[in-house]
């Protein structure tokens, strides 16, 4: 497979009609499909893209995996479920295809290592779903 090594930026597409809206006061880029803000356009760029848009020209490869993806990064990492899982757990039987994965696996299946809510007592098993869901109550 021969994807290039961009960067992740999207360039905004020409095909995709919707335009960012910055507020002055707040120094936002607004979508005007689902008022989802952003520091910077060009992550509104992607958003419109990967969220609202019908044009998806990266398309996988392997045989019988009709998917296909707006922006090329998504494709590599979908590319990932088609390779052999490395990492094995010794406590189970779950397998992970990266080490950092499989290593908070283990942290919070088997050492009970979690990071807790301080709204309403739930457990995750790392910052990244904890300040996920801390979002959620604030809504």
């Amino acid at each position: 497979m021969n994807l290039s090594k961009e960067p992740y930026y999207i360039k905004p597409s020409k095909d995709v009609q919707f335009k960012s809206l910055k507020l002055r006061k707040y120094n936002k880029y607004v979508c005007k499909l689902c008022d989802k803000e952003f520091n910077q356009s060009g992550h509104l760029d992607t958003h419109i893209r990967l969220k609202h848009s019908l044009d998806k020209p990266y398309h996988c490869i392997h045989l019988g995996c009709n998917k296909s993806f707006a922006v090329r990064w998504a494709l590599r990492t979908h590319m990932k479920n088609h390779e052999e899982k490395k990492h094995s757990c010794n406590y189970c039987e779950k397998k992970y295809h990266q080490k950092f994965q499989l290593m908070t696996h283990i942290r919070f299946k088997h050492l009970g290592m979690s990071y807790d809510c301080n709204v309403c007592g739930k457990k995750f098993e790392s910052v990244y779903l904890l300040n996920y869901h801390l979002d959620k109550h604030t809504e």
